[in-house]
Protein backbone atom coordinates (compact mmCIF):
# COMPACT_ATOMS: atom_id res chain seq x y z
CA UNK A 1 0.00 0.00 0.00
CA UNK A 2 1.24 3.18 -0.87
CA UNK A 3 0.23 6.74 0.69
CA UNK A 4 0.33 10.21 -1.55
CA UNK A 5 -0.36 13.61 0.36
CA UNK A 6 -1.75 16.20 -2.17
CA UNK A 7 0.66 19.34 -1.85
CA UNK A 8 -0.33 22.78 -2.48
CA UNK A 9 0.30 23.43 -6.04
CA UNK A 10 -1.98 20.32 -7.23
CA UNK A 11 -5.08 22.20 -5.16
CA UNK A 12 -8.03 22.30 -8.00
CA UNK A 13 -6.34 19.39 -10.14
CA UNK A 14 -8.87 16.95 -11.30
CA UNK A 15 -7.78 13.24 -9.49
CA UNK A 16 -7.20 11.29 -12.37
CA UNK A 17 -5.22 14.23 -14.00
CA UNK A 18 -3.29 14.23 -11.05
CA UNK A 19 -2.56 10.23 -11.13
CA UNK A 20 -1.85 10.39 -14.69
CA UNK A 21 1.14 12.99 -13.99
CA UNK A 22 2.27 11.15 -11.29
CA UNK A 23 2.05 7.19 -12.69
CA UNK A 24 3.36 7.88 -15.80
CA UNK A 25 3.45 4.10 -16.54
CA UNK A 26 -0.28 3.81 -16.20
CA UNK A 27 -2.63 4.42 -19.15
CA UNK A 28 -5.75 6.30 -18.53
CA UNK A 29 -8.01 3.25 -18.42
CA UNK A 30 -6.20 1.18 -15.94
CA UNK A 31 -6.39 4.53 -13.65
CA UNK A 32 -10.02 5.07 -14.28
CA UNK A 33 -10.66 1.23 -14.04
CA UNK A 34 -8.58 1.27 -10.04
CA UNK A 35 -10.80 4.32 -9.35
CA UNK A 36 -14.18 2.63 -10.00
CA UNK A 37 -12.99 -0.91 -8.08
CA UNK A 38 -11.57 0.99 -4.56
CA UNK A 39 -7.88 0.61 -5.61
CA UNK A 40 -7.10 3.93 -5.59
CA UNK A 41 -9.19 6.31 -3.02
CA UNK A 42 -9.13 9.40 -1.70
CA UNK A 43 -9.71 10.33 2.23
CA UNK A 44 -10.13 6.26 2.52
CA UNK A 45 -13.12 6.47 0.23
CA UNK A 46 -13.47 5.61 -3.36
CA UNK A 47 -13.87 8.80 -5.51
CA UNK A 48 -14.75 9.72 -9.26
CA UNK A 49 -11.71 10.96 -11.63
CA UNK A 50 -13.41 14.20 -11.96
CA UNK A 51 -12.91 14.82 -7.92
CA UNK A 52 -11.33 17.96 -7.46
CA UNK A 53 -7.93 17.49 -5.03
CA UNK A 54 -7.84 20.16 -1.52
CA UNK A 55 -4.20 20.30 -0.32
CA UNK A 56 -3.57 17.85 2.10
CA UNK A 57 -5.65 14.75 0.68
CA UNK A 58 -4.38 12.03 1.08
CA UNK A 59 -4.17 9.01 -1.69
CA UNK A 60 -4.50 5.45 -1.25
CA UNK A 61 -3.16 2.83 -4.03
CA UNK A 62 -3.57 -0.73 -2.78
CA UNK A 63 -0.48 -1.53 -4.72
CA UNK A 64 2.82 -3.44 -3.64
CA UNK A 65 6.02 -1.37 -3.67
CA UNK A 66 6.89 -3.52 -6.67
CA UNK A 67 3.80 -2.51 -8.87
CA UNK A 68 4.25 1.09 -7.64
CA UNK A 69 7.95 1.14 -9.18
CA UNK A 70 6.77 0.02 -12.17
CA UNK A 71 4.06 2.76 -12.63
CA UNK A 72 6.32 5.70 -11.41
CA UNK A 73 9.00 4.39 -13.72
CA UNK A 74 10.45 6.36 -16.84
CA UNK A 75 9.84 4.38 -19.75
CA UNK A 76 13.22 2.95 -20.83
CA UNK A 77 14.24 3.77 -24.65
CA UNK A 78 16.79 1.38 -25.24
CA UNK A 79 14.75 -1.40 -26.92
CA UNK A 80 12.75 0.69 -30.51
CA UNK A 81 9.38 0.03 -30.39
CA UNK A 82 8.13 -1.43 -33.28
CA UNK A 83 4.69 -1.38 -34.88
CA UNK A 84 3.26 -4.72 -34.94
CA UNK A 85 -0.41 -3.81 -34.97
CA UNK A 86 -2.97 -2.82 -38.51
CA UNK A 87 -4.50 0.51 -38.36
CA UNK A 88 -8.21 -0.57 -39.54
CA UNK A 89 -9.61 3.33 -39.26
CA UNK A 90 -8.02 6.43 -37.85
CA UNK A 91 -8.94 10.23 -38.05
CA UNK A 92 -8.41 12.86 -36.00
CA UNK A 93 -10.31 11.64 -32.91
CA UNK A 94 -10.39 7.93 -32.88
CA UNK A 95 -8.42 4.79 -34.01
CA UNK A 96 -9.34 1.47 -34.38
CA UNK A 97 -6.57 -1.42 -34.56
CA UNK A 98 -5.90 -4.86 -34.93
CA UNK A 99 -4.09 -6.06 -32.32
CA UNK A 100 -2.26 -9.10 -33.06
CA UNK A 101 -1.84 -12.36 -30.96
CA UNK A 102 0.17 -12.62 -28.19
CA UNK A 103 0.82 -8.53 -27.71
CA UNK A 104 0.01 -7.28 -24.33
CA UNK A 105 -2.10 -4.31 -24.20
CA UNK A 106 -0.56 -2.30 -21.63
CA UNK A 107 2.65 -2.66 -19.85
CA UNK A 108 3.06 -5.01 -17.17
CA UNK A 109 5.85 -8.18 -16.16
CA UNK A 110 8.11 -8.57 -19.47
CA UNK A 111 6.21 -6.43 -21.31
CA UNK A 112 6.49 -3.03 -19.57
CA UNK A 113 7.91 -1.44 -23.61
CA UNK A 114 6.92 -3.85 -25.70
CA UNK A 115 2.83 -3.61 -25.70
CA UNK A 116 0.42 -2.29 -27.63
CA UNK A 117 -0.27 1.33 -26.08
CA UNK A 118 3.41 1.90 -26.31
CA UNK A 119 3.39 0.68 -29.93
CA UNK A 120 0.31 3.29 -30.07
CA UNK A 121 2.33 6.22 -28.49
CA UNK A 122 5.03 5.58 -30.84
CA UNK A 123 2.81 5.77 -33.85
CA UNK A 124 1.43 9.11 -32.91
CA UNK A 125 4.32 10.76 -31.44
CA UNK A 126 4.03 14.07 -33.56
CA UNK A 127 0.26 13.88 -32.16
CA UNK A 128 -0.54 16.46 -29.70
CA UNK A 129 -2.68 14.53 -27.62
CA UNK A 130 -2.20 11.73 -25.31
CA UNK A 131 -3.76 8.46 -27.04
CA UNK A 132 -5.25 5.73 -24.93
CA UNK A 133 -7.13 2.48 -25.15
CA UNK A 134 -10.95 2.37 -24.81
CA UNK A 135 -10.56 -1.62 -24.38
CA UNK A 136 -8.51 -4.42 -23.55
CA UNK A 137 -7.81 -7.98 -25.10
CA UNK A 138 -6.05 -10.62 -23.87
CA UNK A 139 -2.84 -10.94 -24.64
CA UNK A 140 -3.51 -14.17 -26.52
CA UNK A 141 -6.48 -12.59 -28.24
CA UNK A 142 -6.37 -10.64 -31.60
CA UNK A 143 -8.38 -8.27 -33.08
CA UNK A 144 -9.64 -4.68 -32.50
CA UNK A 145 -8.80 -2.49 -30.02
CA UNK A 146 -10.48 1.41 -30.18
CA UNK A 147 -7.83 4.28 -29.03
CA UNK A 148 -8.69 7.58 -28.25
CA UNK A 149 -6.31 9.77 -29.60
CA UNK A 150 -6.72 12.64 -26.80
CA UNK A 151 -8.60 12.97 -23.39
CA UNK A 152 -12.18 13.98 -25.13
CA UNK A 153 -11.76 11.07 -27.40
CA UNK A 154 -10.69 8.78 -24.77
CA UNK A 155 -13.91 9.85 -22.50
CA UNK A 156 -16.39 9.66 -25.44
CA UNK A 157 -15.57 6.38 -25.84
CA UNK A 158 -15.40 4.69 -22.38
CA UNK A 159 -18.70 6.46 -22.50
CA UNK A 160 -19.66 4.24 -25.17
CA UNK A 161 -18.52 1.11 -23.82
CA UNK A 162 -19.83 1.54 -20.51
CA UNK A 163 -23.40 2.28 -21.86
CA UNK A 164 -23.00 -1.02 -23.99
CA UNK A 165 -23.45 1.65 -27.29
CA UNK A 166 -20.25 -0.58 -29.10
CA UNK A 167 -21.42 -3.77 -30.89
CA UNK A 168 -18.95 -6.37 -30.08
CA UNK A 169 -18.31 -9.69 -32.91
CA UNK A 170 -15.86 -12.27 -32.19
CA UNK A 171 -15.14 -15.82 -33.61
CA UNK A 172 -14.44 -18.84 -31.64
CA UNK A 173 -13.82 -22.42 -32.21
CA UNK A 174 -14.71 -24.48 -29.51
CA UNK A 175 -15.09 -28.03 -28.26
CA UNK A 176 -17.64 -30.26 -28.97
CA UNK A 177 -21.45 -29.23 -30.01
CA UNK A 178 -24.33 -27.20 -28.45
CA UNK A 179 -28.23 -28.63 -28.66
CA UNK A 180 -29.29 -25.06 -28.87
CA UNK A 181 -27.78 -23.24 -32.05
CA UNK A 182 -27.79 -20.12 -30.43
CA UNK A 183 -28.34 -18.84 -27.30
CA UNK A 184 -27.39 -16.45 -24.37
CA UNK A 185 -24.79 -17.04 -21.71
CA UNK A 186 -25.40 -15.20 -18.51
CA UNK A 187 -23.23 -16.30 -15.37
CA UNK A 188 -21.99 -14.47 -12.46
CA UNK A 189 -17.96 -14.59 -12.41
CA UNK A 190 -15.48 -14.12 -9.57
CA UNK A 191 -12.00 -12.72 -10.46
CA UNK A 192 -9.55 -15.45 -7.58
CA UNK A 193 -5.19 -16.05 -8.01
CA UNK A 194 -4.22 -19.62 -8.04
CA UNK A 195 -0.58 -20.67 -8.29
CA UNK A 196 0.37 -16.56 -8.70
CA UNK A 197 -2.25 -16.58 -11.80
CA UNK A 198 -5.40 -14.41 -12.25
CA UNK A 199 -8.23 -16.33 -13.91
CA UNK A 200 -12.34 -15.66 -13.47
CA UNK A 201 -14.27 -18.62 -11.68
CA UNK A 202 -18.16 -18.96 -12.53
CA UNK A 203 -20.63 -18.75 -9.43
CA UNK A 204 -23.88 -20.32 -9.42
CA UNK A 205 -25.11 -17.34 -7.32
CA UNK A 206 -24.43 -13.32 -6.96
CA UNK A 207 -22.19 -12.62 -3.83
CA UNK A 208 -20.26 -9.74 -2.73
CA UNK A 209 -17.24 -9.24 -5.54
CA UNK A 210 -18.82 -10.90 -8.44
CA UNK A 211 -19.75 -9.65 -12.08
CA UNK A 212 -22.45 -10.27 -14.04
CA UNK A 213 -21.46 -11.19 -17.41
CA UNK A 214 -23.31 -11.68 -20.84
CA UNK A 215 -22.71 -13.27 -23.81
CA UNK A 216 -24.98 -13.89 -26.99
CA UNK A 217 -23.51 -16.99 -28.83
CA UNK A 218 -24.87 -18.73 -32.65
CA UNK A 219 -23.14 -22.08 -34.18
CA UNK A 220 -22.01 -20.68 -37.65
CA UNK A 221 -21.03 -24.25 -38.43
CA UNK A 222 -19.77 -27.53 -37.17
CA UNK A 223 -17.37 -30.25 -37.88
CA UNK A 224 -17.50 -33.75 -35.88
CA UNK A 225 -15.27 -32.70 -33.03
CA UNK A 226 -15.73 -28.38 -33.43
CA UNK A 227 -18.38 -26.24 -33.19
CA UNK A 228 -17.24 -22.47 -34.85
CA UNK A 229 -19.28 -20.04 -32.80
CA UNK A 230 -20.47 -15.94 -33.47
CA UNK A 231 -20.60 -14.29 -30.48
CA UNK A 232 -21.53 -11.26 -29.33
CA UNK A 233 -20.14 -10.09 -25.81
CA UNK A 234 -22.76 -7.89 -24.15
CA UNK A 235 -20.58 -7.38 -21.04
CA UNK A 236 -17.29 -6.79 -20.91
CA UNK A 237 -15.54 -8.90 -17.88
CA UNK A 238 -12.14 -10.62 -17.56
CA UNK A 239 -11.70 -13.89 -19.66
CA UNK A 240 -15.36 -13.37 -20.24
CA UNK A 241 -15.74 -15.55 -22.95
CA UNK A 242 -13.27 -18.00 -22.08
CA UNK A 243 -14.63 -18.76 -18.92
CA UNK A 244 -18.45 -18.72 -19.98
CA UNK A 245 -17.79 -21.55 -22.95
CA UNK A 246 -15.17 -23.65 -20.54
CA UNK A 247 -18.26 -23.61 -17.80
CA UNK A 248 -20.54 -24.81 -20.52
CA UNK A 249 -18.31 -27.79 -21.73
CA UNK A 250 -17.14 -26.62 -24.58
CA UNK A 251 -13.94 -25.19 -23.84
CA UNK A 252 -12.01 -22.89 -26.46
CA UNK A 253 -9.40 -24.60 -28.54
CA UNK A 254 -6.06 -23.63 -27.93
CA UNK A 255 -6.67 -21.91 -24.16
CA UNK A 256 -4.08 -23.07 -21.24
CA UNK A 257 -6.04 -21.56 -19.20
CA UNK A 258 -9.45 -22.87 -19.28
CA UNK A 259 -9.21 -25.26 -22.57
CA UNK A 260 -9.03 -28.97 -22.67
CA UNK A 261 -5.16 -30.48 -22.35
CA UNK A 262 -5.51 -33.14 -24.85
CA UNK A 263 -7.02 -31.15 -27.25
CA UNK A 264 -4.27 -28.28 -26.66
CA UNK A 265 -1.52 -30.77 -27.58
CA UNK A 266 -3.31 -31.53 -31.08
CA UNK A 267 -2.21 -27.90 -32.10
CA UNK A 268 0.94 -27.16 -30.44
CA UNK A 269 2.54 -26.99 -34.22
CA UNK A 270 -0.29 -24.62 -35.25
CA UNK A 271 -1.74 -22.72 -32.39
CA UNK A 272 0.22 -21.49 -29.69
CA UNK A 273 -2.61 -19.48 -27.92
CA UNK A 274 -6.95 -19.46 -27.89
CA UNK A 275 -9.08 -19.64 -31.20
CA UNK A 276 -10.56 -16.24 -30.40
CA UNK A 277 -10.65 -12.92 -32.95
CA UNK A 278 -12.13 -9.76 -32.03
CA UNK A 279 -13.55 -9.18 -35.60
CA UNK A 280 -16.30 -6.56 -36.36
CA UNK A 281 -17.41 -3.73 -33.77
CA UNK A 282 -20.21 -1.39 -34.55
CA UNK A 283 -20.82 1.84 -33.17
CA UNK A 284 -21.80 5.80 -33.54
CA UNK A 285 -18.88 7.93 -33.79
CA UNK A 286 -18.40 10.10 -30.74
CA UNK A 287 -18.25 13.16 -32.75
CA UNK A 288 -19.26 12.65 -36.18
CA UNK A 289 -22.40 10.98 -35.51
CA UNK A 290 -21.28 8.35 -38.45
CA UNK A 291 -22.55 4.90 -37.82
CA UNK A 292 -19.07 2.82 -38.31
CA UNK A 293 -18.86 -0.97 -38.53
CA UNK A 294 -14.99 -1.87 -38.40
CA UNK A 295 -13.87 -5.17 -39.52
CA UNK A 296 -10.75 -7.36 -38.77
CA UNK A 297 -9.55 -10.13 -40.86
CA UNK A 298 -9.37 -13.47 -39.40
CA UNK A 299 -5.44 -13.81 -38.83
CA UNK A 300 -3.13 -16.52 -40.67
CA UNK A 301 -2.98 -18.55 -37.60
CA UNK A 302 -6.79 -18.88 -36.96
CA UNK A 303 -7.03 -19.57 -40.71
CA UNK A 304 -5.13 -22.25 -41.16
CA UNK A 305 -6.91 -24.11 -38.22
CA UNK A 306 -10.40 -23.52 -39.97
CA UNK A 307 -8.99 -24.74 -43.12
CA UNK A 308 -8.75 -28.21 -41.18
CA UNK A 309 -12.11 -28.57 -40.54
CA UNK A 310 -14.30 -26.29 -42.53
CA UNK A 311 -14.84 -25.75 -46.58
CA UNK A 312 -14.07 -22.11 -47.42
CA UNK A 313 -17.47 -19.89 -46.94
CA UNK A 314 -18.52 -16.16 -47.06
CA UNK A 315 -18.10 -15.88 -42.89
CA UNK A 316 -19.00 -12.96 -41.14
CA UNK A 317 -15.54 -11.65 -41.29
CA UNK A 318 -14.47 -11.36 -44.87
CA UNK A 319 -17.04 -8.57 -45.41
CA UNK A 320 -18.24 -5.59 -44.13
Amino acid sequence: MVTLTVPADAQGLRLDRFLRKHLPQASLSFIYKCLRNGVYRINDKKSTPDYRLRTGDVITLFLDEKDYEKLVSKPSYDAPVKKTFDVLFEDEDIMAVNKPPFLASQPGTGVERQNLINQIKTYLKDHKGTPALANRLDRGTSGIVLVGKHRQATLALFHLFKNQEVEKNYVALVKGHFKKKQGILQNHLKKVTEQFQHKMLVLPAPEEGTLFAETVYKVLDESPTYSLLHLELKTGKMHQIRVQLAHEGHPLVGDKVYGDADINKQYLRVLRRQFLHAYKVTFVHPFTKKLMSVVAPLPEDLQRVLERHFTEKAWPWTSS
